[in-house]
């Protein structure tokens, strides 16, 4: 059972006790069923739901001029976009995920409707503009006028000091990758965040996702390492996510680990764009942080679960083979997620004291998880946990709680 506060916080998990229920609480009874702490996904693009399963010919750069670029220009529209922040929070909410790290639109009107439309449902999340300075005239804006944006959304949206850790919504910083800046305009990037990180605010952005970018990189930066354009800027450090790390090598590795920098993983994403395979093994063996992150519209799921089970095929086939062990998977999809993002006090797990972000399953909706978690009954928690994070389908989620609200929950027609 998992006791939950009227301020909706845990205040017991374990075996049921009923000596443990306090008086005149309202009991929901879900045997049969799974509780799950919330997912957590550390890299998701709002702008791209509308563009998932767009075909870009295995090429990142071809597939973001292409696919994606038009895609995000669509969000000027300010019917489109609250229909997109609509849409992205509810297939998150709708696949167990309680938590996120988004990049947002570059259009102040779609920020809005992305931010009314969190706090409305209470989803937690993080969230910045995707800034440009370099790239298609429509998404892209001069370096002062970017700075000027996203200072005025830091003001707007992320929550005061006093605020800072009861709020869900916090804002991050987010520039799209090494190619939409310079050296002098990246530059300009790293003086706002060193002005604003004592503020809480975050920093994401992706690294060396795709070879072509990679060396894209080191000729526009003139570095040897895609990571120097981002450590030169001082843009590292605990409140640092970055994105795929699929192809750094060991001076990279090492200096993540050295400035704590986090890794979000998106194999789902790796697969569809054939970008390769992240040095996971390396990465662990660093001590890096680590979390999952869906990467839609690259990803073509909203579903963590999905992602996970992705990873597990893709390192145990990979020539550094590395079989992720089932407590692995559903850490780096829930609590290691949640370190990534600083809320691991708050979310990830079923520890008293945390907020209780939850997902109920229910395996019955998928015949042949049932009868494996069935016929596993008996047998080992490892085996029955692996077999319910490879087998379970977005239909076997039926509710979805932030802070012991329910945020959603599955209507059957």
């Amino acid at each position: 059972m998992v006791v939950v506060s009227d301020a909706g916080q845990i205040s017991a998990a374990g075996a049921w006790n009923q000596s443990s229920v306090p008086e005149g609480a309202a009991v929901h009874d879900h045997r049969g069923q799974c509780i799950l702490p919330g997912f957590v996904d550390t890299h998701a693009h709002y702008p791209q739901v509308n563009a998932l399963h767009t075909w870009g010919g295995g090429s990142l750069l071809r597939w973001l001029d292409h696919c994606i670029f038009p895609a995000e220009a669509e969000l000027a529209d300010p019917s489109i976009a609250r229909m997109a922040a609509k849409d992205v929070i509810d297939a998150m909410l709708a696949c167990g995920t309680t938590t996120a790290l988004i990049y947002g639109s570059q259009f102040s009107a779609a920020q809005d409707a992305l931010f009314e439309e969190l706090h409305a449902q209470g989803m937690r999340a993080v969230v910045g503009r995707t800034a440009m300075v370099n790239g298609p005239k429509d998404l892209t804006a001069p370096i002062d006028e970017t700075l000027r944006l996203c200072r005025e959304e830091i003001d707007r949206w992320h929550p005061r000091a006093e605020a800072l850790d009861d709020a869900l919504v916090h804002v991050a910083l987010v520039p799209r990758f090494a190619l939409s800046f310079d050296g002098e305009t990246l530059g300009a990037i790293g003086e706002l965040w060193a002005d604003v990180r004592n503020r809480g605010v975050r920093f994401t952005t992706h690294l060396s996702e795709n070879p072509e970018e990679v060396e894209a990189v080191r000729r526009a930066f003139g570095v040897s390492h895609y990571l120097d354009a981002y450590d030169a800027c001082g843009l590292l450090g605990p409140r640092s996510v970055l994105a795929h790390a699929v192809h750094c090598d060991d001076h990279e590795i090492a200096r993540l680990a050295e400035t704590d920098s986090a890794v979000s993983h998106c194999p789902t994403s790796q697969l569809f764009l054939g970008n390769g395979t992240m040095p996971i093994a390396k990465m662990m063996a660093a001590g890096i942080r680590l979390g999952l992150g869906t990467d839609v519209a690259a990803g073509d799921t909203f579903s963590l679960p999905e992602v996970a089970n992705a990873a597990y095929k893709v390192h145990v086939g990979a020539s550094a083979r590395q079989a992720l062990h089932p407590a692995e998977l559903l850490h780096l999809a829930t609590i290691g997620g949640a370190g990534l993002l600083g809320l691991s006090h708050r979310t990830g797990n079923l520890d008293p004291g945390k907020d209780a972000d939850l997902v109920i399953i229910d395996p019955e909706r998928h015949p042949p998880l049932a009868g494996r978690l069935s016929g596993l009954a008996a047998g080992s928690p490892v085996d029955r946990l692996f077999a319910l994070l490879m087998g379970m389908g977005r239909e076997t989620i039926v509710r979805t709680l932030v802070r012991g609200r329910v945020v959603w929950q599955r209507r059957d027609r």
